[in-house]
């Protein structure tokens, strides 16, 4: 409805983003009509959106789990930011998608490089100068990093399924109750070859599929810095010693 009626930002369209028509194209596939009914909402609700969006000056997207954690949620996602790129509603004071991530520290996560796809300061792995930085950076010979995106958690599922992965390292999460599609996730845990299995709790719902058990420090034990979605970085002292043969996550890792 804002591309139909023109109502985007054209310069920072042409200025701060790549393959805008590809994806302009894209959307006449996609109607109010079709919209509308797969959303459950009525044509005129759509609208009123649209006319709120249009008629703002300044537009914050807010979202938790409820949009990120689904079968589509990636796509969700990427819709909404969209948006905002295609009307300008980013990078200003007042503006901009704004994730409420479900995990703690999830941003920081991201900017150490912990997805299959990027090195950490948000350096993508297929990007050679970024690779070329973080070998100087590391101190390691030019070419070590790999220019090849590793499996996402999803594709280490269809590879134990297909054969393909033969060792699987669980890190503070729990697959077993957090993956969309449960009953083929753990049919897939079941086909590991080994699987090691790190985490500060115990039992969990994916402790029967390990082959190995490693205790970790939880966050009272740990010491280090979280991100917030303010990009504030805030020092985070561990208060508590860890219990029995528990050690910090990098200690495992070294």
């Amino acid at each position: 409805l804002l591309l139909k009626s023109g109502n985007i930002d054209q310069i920072f369209i042409d200025k701060c983003t790549n393959n805008f028509q590809q994806y302009a194209q894209l959307l006449q596939s996609y109607p109010p009509e079709i919209v509308a009914e797969r959303c459950g909402i009525t044509i005129e609700q759509l609208e009123t959106c649209a006319h709120y969006w249009q008629q703002s000056k300044h537009i914050l997207s807010l979202w938790s789990m409820g949009l990120n954690q689904s079968s589509e949620g990636t796509a969700k996602v990427r819709s909404l930011i969209n948006l905002h790129l295609m009307t300008g509603q980013i990078g200003k004071p007042g503006s901009g998608p704004f994730s409420l991530t479900g995990q703690p520290n999830a941003m920081g996560g991201r900017e150490a490089g912990g997805l299959a796809h990027l090195l950490p300061g948000y350096r993508s792995v297929t990007n050679p100068q970024h690779r070329a930085e973080v070998e100087q950076f590391w101190g390691i010979p030019e070419g070590r990093i790999s220019p090849n995106i590793g499996r996402t958690v999803w594709d280490m599922i269809i590879g134990l399924e297909q054969d393909q992965v033969q060792f699987l390292w669980i890190v503070a999460t729990n697959p077993a109750v957090s993956m969309p599609d449960l009953k083929r996730t753990k049919a897939a845990l079941l086909k590991s070859p080994f699987t090691v299995y790190q985490e500060a709790y115990y039992p969990t719902e994916t402790a029967p599929y390990a082959h190995i058990l490693l205790p970790a420090t939880q966050w009272s034990e740990k010491t280090g810095v979280m991100t917030n979605s303010e990009r504030r970085v805030t020092y985070c002292p561990g208060f508590d010693t860890p219990l029995g043969e528990a050690r910090h996550d990098w200690e495992i890792f070294a």
